[in-house]
Order: C-alpha cells, then sequence, then structure tokens
C-alpha cells in the first residue's frame, strides 16, 4: 500500500532494485526526483521515520549486493 509520493518512490526503488539483483548486475547508478529519498539512502537520518523500513531495506540490498551503487538526484 502507498501512503505517499515518498512511499512510491521508495517502492519503485526496491522493485528496481530486486530486478537488477536478479538480472546480475553489479554496478548501478540510481536516478531519483525525490531529493528526500537521495538523502534518505546516503544518510540514517530517515531510518525511523514512516517509510524507514523501506529505506533500510533499500540500503541493505544496495550494500549487500552492488560492488558500486550511485544514488543522485536528478530535477
Amino acid at each position: 500500500m502507498v501512503h505517499d509520493a515518498l512511499s512510491a518512490e521508495a517502492q519503485a526503488c526496491l522493485a528496481a532494485l530486486y530486478a537488477t539483483i536478479d538480472q546480475g548486475i553489479s554496478q548501478i547508478l540510481l536516478e531519483t526526483d525525490s531529493s528526500i529519498l537521495v538523502e534518505a539512502l546516503q544518510s540514517c537520518f530517515y531510518d525511523f521515520s514512516v517509510n524507514g523500513v523501506l529505506f533500510r531495506e533499500a540500503k541493505f540490498l544496495i550494500s549487500l549486493n552492488f560492488s558500486r551503487a550511485d544514488i543522485v538526484h536528478v530535477p
């Protein structure tokens, strides 16, 4: 269930991460138009927010499955 735009963006990010993991890709460039999502994935500031579980899962997948992962904001 999607509660807000940030939740939808985080869930789309997770879906993309799982798809790239399934393809065996080891380096990614994750682009998002959400500057909050970028900050949430690059820090622990949002880990205990409403969407924190999504951010922590994404960061866990990134750290475990990718040798290089760049996360950038694209307006």
